[in-house]
C-alpha cells in the first residue's frame, strides 16, 4: 500500500496539507536515491536490508559522487567500475524481488551481454 507521502518521494515531488488531506504537489521536492530504493524495497513483505547489496551500492554511490562532484583527482581502476555495474545490478534483482516478487531478468548474466557498441 503506497501513501501520498510515498507517492511523493518516489515521484520527487512536496507533498502539501490542504483541506486536511496530503496533495502532491508539481513542486520538486528531491529525495536521496538511497532513500527511494529503501522506500520501494520496503513494499515489498520481507526487505532484506542485511545484504551485501545494501553495502555495493553505498561503495558505488560514493564512486559516482566522487567523479560528479571532484574535490580532487579520484582513483578509478576496471576493477571499481565493475563493482559498481555489479552493485546496481544486484540492487535492481532485490528490487524485482520486493516488489515483483520474481528476480531481475538480465541479472543471470552479470556483466556479459550481447550488445556491441
Amino acid at each position: 500500500m503506497t501513501t501520498t507521502h510515498s507517492r511523493g518521494v518516489l515521484l520527487e515531488r512536496r507533498v502539501e496539507l490542504k483541506k486536511g488531506e496530503f496533495v502532491l504537489q508539481n513542486s520538486p521536492q528531491i529525495s536521496r536515491l538511497m532513500d527511494r530504493i529503501l522506500l520501494l524495497h520496503r513494499l515489498g513483505p520481507k526487505p532484506n536490508l542485511s545484504g551485501e547489496w545494501h553495502g555495493r551500492l553505498t561503495t558505488a554511490t560514493d564512486l559516482r559522487n566522487k567523479l560528479t562532484h571532484p574535490k580532487s583527482v579520484p582513483s578509478l581502476s576496471a576493477a571499481s567500475v565493475k563493482k559498481a555495474i555489479e552493485a546496481v545490478i544486484e540492487t535492481l534483482d532485490e528490487l524485482y524481488i520486493a516488489v515483483y516478487k520474481s528476480r531481475f531478468p538480465a541479472a543471470h548474466r552479470s556483466l556479459d551481454s550481447k550488445l556491441t557498441f
